[in-house]
């Protein structure tokens, strides 16, 4: 069982105690860390000036990166699958060859 600790973490100058495992603990700070990035990026590019529209554009943003990740994951896995079907499909093909001489000598012994 995973012993719970707590991390301290600032975003937009703000102190935050968050309780987590202590597996989590670095995962956490690194969230942490990259959402000040992002806010950095949204406060240098744009024209918010408000937390709340800072806050929202950043996590709209994260968002939006999240979800085409898992649109490439999503199309990687469907590609990986067919691919691997159609490897299974010619594994069993040569099976099946290898497998129809061996019937055969097979029938011809039982023949003679």
């Amino acid at each position: 069982m995973s012993r719970m600790t707590s991390v301290n973490l600032k975003i937009m100058d703000k102190e935050f105690k968050v309780k987590c495992t202590s597996e989590e603990k670095n995962k956490i700070a690194d969230a942490a860390d990259l959402v000040n990035h992002k806010i950095d990026e949204v406060k240098k590019h744009g024209k918010s000036v408000g937390s709340d529209r800072i806050a929202i554009m950043t996590a709209l943003n994260l968002a939006s990166e999240y979800l085409m990740q898992k649109d490439i994951v999503h199309q990687y896995e469907k590609t990986n699958s067919a691919k691997i079907s159609k490897l299974l499909l010619q594994v069993e093909q040569s099976l099946q060859e290898l497998k129809e001489p061996q019937d055969k000598n097979q029938l011809e012994t039982l023949k003679n």
